[in-house]
């Protein structure tokens, strides 16, 4: 039996109708390893074997492409944020981490950035650069095997919002992706 990438996976319960972004986030959550490595606090890229499987940690990983849930702490001062960012990550210290949400580009452009990436190179991003505070993290971070970051990138579980006085405006991704 061949691999199959989450998308490949979550593509063939769409049975060829268009889903909401709701729906492909529930789907992915559901085909995320379910054993979560807690004990986790390397900075360390990781072994072949490891950077070849999808992984779920309580803590980042530098060097991975990671999927999660956020909410930005200054919310009300940002004119939008996604709630749940795809970032590659460049930084990581005791209390925030550093890194490039693949979500402010379209999935066109996130898909050559995740082919660079896996090349380890580090292309030159114009924009998503962010620092995440771990305390604002609302989930667990899907670790993304390599071989899934292209793929991934197709998937669409952005949600960018705006946040007034508490109520949540959504962005249409277009708009942020520059279209």
């Amino acid at each position: 039996m061949a691999y199959k990438t989450l998308f490949e996976t979550i593509q063939e319960k769409t049975g060829g109708k268009q889903q909401s972004r709701d729906w492909y986030r529930n789907q992915l959550e559901n085909a995320a390893p379910k054993n979560i490595i807690t004990d986790e606090r390397s900075d360390e890229v990781g072994d072949e074997f490891e950077r070849d499987r999808n992984l779920v940690t309580s803590f980042p990983r530098l060097y991975n492409l990671m999927y999660y849930d956020y909410k930005a702490k200054w919310r009300n001062e940002l004119p939008f944020y996604d709630k749940h960012p795809l970032v590659f990550v460049l930084e990581i210290d005791g209390k925030s981490f550093f890194g490039v949400n693949l979500h402010y580009y379209s999935p066109e452009e996130r898909m050559g950035i995740a082919m660079t990436l896996a090349e380890d190179r580090i292309p030159r991003f114009t924009k998503g650069a962010h620092k995440y505070l771990l305390s604002e993290v609302r989930s667990p971070y899907l670790i993304l095997a390599q071989q899934e970051w292209q793929t991934m990138c197709l998937l669409p579980v952005e949600e960018f919002v705006r946040d007034l006085g508490g109520v949540e405006i959504p962005i249409q991704s277009r708009r942020v992706w520059g279209r």
